[in-house]
């Protein structure tokens, strides 16, 4: 995905499988995710819980400003505006809500067996 404009690159196609509409500075994001199997054989447990996961993350103040902290402090990124910084920081919240739960059911990262693919446009 690109994060230069205020318009990403979809990386999947079809209905979402959660769209949020969020407040940010100047306006507001339209963010959009996917889950989509890494593999044929991905085990239905796994889908489960990152089908339940994705539904219910929530994303506390406290970890919306932790994920726009690592983002600013991308050195590659060069953020336009502040807006498209907090959508983003949102996004990434619910994405690693979802990786962590797989994580926690045993599913770790390093060996993925769902990607989470998203997608944000903001209106500033």
């Amino acid at each position: 995905m690109s994060v230069a404009g205020c318009r990403g690159v979809p990386l999947h196609s079809g209905e979402p499988d959660r769209a949020d509409t969020i407040p940010v500075v100047g306006g507001e994001c339209e963010l959009s995710w996917w889950l989509s199997p890494l593999a044929d054989d991905v085990p239905d447990d796994a889908r489960r819980i990152a089908e339940e996961r994705l539904a219910d993350a929530e994303v506390s103040q406290s970890r919306w400003d932790e994920w726009r902290t690592i983002l600013k402090s991308d050195p590659d990124i060069n953020w336009t505006s502040e807006g498209l910084l907090q959508g983003h920081a949102y996004l990434e919240a619910v994405r690693a809500e979802v990786r962590a739960a797989l994580e926690e059911a045993g599913y770790p990262d390093t060996n993925r067996v769902i990607e989470v693919y998203s997608d944000i446009a903001c209106s500033e």
